[in-house]
């Protein structure tokens, strides 16, 4: 479960979800999933969906957008405007992607044919599920969480990027995210502003245990996420932090990162 446009469908390949929500309050982004959702139905291998966001393909992958909104004509004409605007800055993004096995072979969905064809039939499943959703508000979120307990799936991976980092902790927000499935196996990934903690990186990465998150919003109640940090743990990576993982899962993560 996670929010943003691209960075889910890395998680989804290296985690094996059998279940995927995603969400963003920004209506842009959910037509942007829309676009990926379309070309991934057609797209057999990473550099057929790259090559489908490029300048020579431009004009038939419009056509399956369209085709695929022909019965919603407000909704086609706002996601072609999306398409127009922003096809260039994807084409770049995902030619990066799919060369990104050089640099991190173990990561990226489009950087492996295998993780490719484990994003593509989880989408051709329909376990993919994508909302327009706002984490401050009772209705997505809420929703979500439902639709996982209904199922009788925990959430195991929550993604929130650096969204939370922004403003105080609201009722609502609380109420959200200690209402996830989570279980003892759940992490929350986020990431923050590096310069706030005084680390020499732009971004600062985190990985929080899910059910030690859900206990510190019911019982100590932190007005900002930068108060968790005091029990932020150090790893042998200077960007990368790790707070309230279970025992277990501390030496998984130690062991991968030697």
């Amino acid at each position: 479960m996670g929010l943003g446009a691209d960075k889910a469908y890395d998680f989804i390949a290296s985690a094996r979800s059998r279940w995927a929500w995603l969400f963003d309050y920004d209506p842009a982004v959910v037509r942007v999933h829309h676009m990926i959702q379309v070309v991934l139905s057609r797209a057999e291998s990473p550099k057929e969906f790259v090559a489908a966001f490029g300048p020579r393909a431009r004009r038939r992958t419009r056509k399956w957008i369209a085709e695929s909104l022909a019965s919603q004509p407000a909704e086609r004409r706002m996601t072609l405007e999306v398409w127009s605007r922003y096809r260039a800055k994807l084409h770049r993004h995902y030619q990066r992607s799919l060369q990104a096995k050089k640099s991190t072979p173990d990561f990226g969905w489009l950087a492996d044919p295998e993780r490719y064809a484990y994003v593509r039939e989880l989408h051709a499943q329909g376990r993919i599920i994508v909302r327009k959703g706002n984490l401050l508000t009772r209705v997505a979120l809420p929703d979500i969480a439902k639709a996982a307990e209904a199922l009788g799936v925990p959430i195991r991976l929550y993604y929130e990027s650096n969204a939370a980092e922004q403003w105080p902790l609201s009722p609502i927000y609380r109420e959200n995210v200690t209402g996830f499935p989570f279980d003892e196996r759940s992490v929350v990934l986020r990431t923050a502003f590096g310069s706030r903690y005084d680390i020499n990186t732009k971004w600062l990465y985190l990985v929080h245990g899910g059910e030690h998150f859900q206990r510190k919003l019911r019982r100590s109640k932190p007005n900002r996420l930068r108060q968790l940090m005091s029990e932020a743990q150090s790893s042998n990576r200077p960007f990368l932090r790790l707070i309230g993982l279970p025992q277990r899962d501390e030496r998984k993560l130690s062991t991968a990162e030697r």
